[in-house]
């Protein structure tokens, strides 16, 4: 593997894990996302974004460092971007929901849950400021890591590489049920990291298609940490017939469908391919 990525991801698990582990190993079993860990939880979910400046300075100093924080503010790139980012996802789980009839348990609350799902852009908006997930991590993910992979690998080959980072980067916390979803702990290393390789794809064709815009990519993973929220959410809908396994699945499933259908407008409204790699 390439001396630069085996460089980054080392200094972003030394310093998450060693950031996470110190109070996880205070806990004595008793695995809970508390108040008092939420502090640690946030200082680790910056490690991607230090790994990033560090790595950064090693390779090109201080110009590289100011060319990779220029990306958080790269705001202009074509209107059907943001569209097709923000809105396709919302709109597409708002469908899928319908169809399956998954409904609200109050049903004077349906109709607001699945507006809730479409406006989720401006929640996964406000989710960027509470700083743990899309501002700690995108700078590390897609700011610095995107770009090495893309250079040699096509976005199905770059999704597994750094879906695979991504997922296992987050290993101390799944010893938490409330990340799990429910789920038990050997399933959920199985499907984790499944869920992050389609998630990964579908952000490599936002990096992609916004010219490498670290903002966006912020934006869409506030999203998608909005939306899969609300549509898991057993307080919300009636999931009285699913399991916590059967709610993973149709996750994953919604997922996939937004892979095709990031592939199929990658095609044919973006005019590119994923045989397209990043060259600079």
């Amino acid at each position: 593997m390439n001396e630069k990525v085996i460089r980054f991801v080392s200094i972003a698990y030394l310093l998450a894990w060693a950031i996470w582990l110190i109070p996880i190993l205070r806990m004595n079993g008793r695995y809970e996302l508390n108040e008092e860990f939420s502090p640690f939880l946030l200082a680790g979910s910056f490690s991607p974004t230090i790994a990033a400046l560090i790595c950064r300075y090693i390779d090109k100093k201080w110009t590289g460092v100011q060319t990779l924080l220029n990306q958080v503010i790269r705001f202009k790139f074509p209107f059907k971007v943001y569209v097709v980012c923000l809105f396709v996802l919302p709109i597409l789980a708002a469908l899928s929901y319908l169809m399956l009839q998954i409904k609200a348990i109050n049903l004077d609350e349906n109709i607001l849950l699945y507006v809730t799902m479409i406006i989720a852009p401006l929640n996964g908006l406000l989710g960027i400021l509470s700083g743990v997930g899309p501002l700690g991590e995108e700078l590390g993910w897609r700011g610095y890591l995107q770009p090495i992979i893309s250079k040699k690998k096509n976005d199905f080959q770059a999704a597994i590489i750094i879906g695979l980072i991504w997922a296992f980067w987050h290993l101390p916390i799944f010893l938490f049920p409330e990340w799990r979803n429910g789920l038990d702990l050997p399933t959920f290393i199985i499907l984790y990291p499944i869920s992050t390789i389609f998630l990964a794809f579908m952000m490599t064709k936002v990096w992609r298609w916004s010219r490498m815009s670290v903002f966006l990519c912020m934006w869409f993973h506030g999203l998608i940490n909005a939306l899969l929220g609300i549509m898991s959410n057993r307080r919300a809908f009636n999931f009285e017939e699913y399991s916590d396994l059967s709610i993973y699945l149709l996750i994953l499933s919604f997922l996939l469908v937004g892979c095709f259908t990031f592939e199929i407008i990658d095609r044919k409204i973006m005019k590119t391919t994923t045989n397209t790699v990043y060259r600079k």
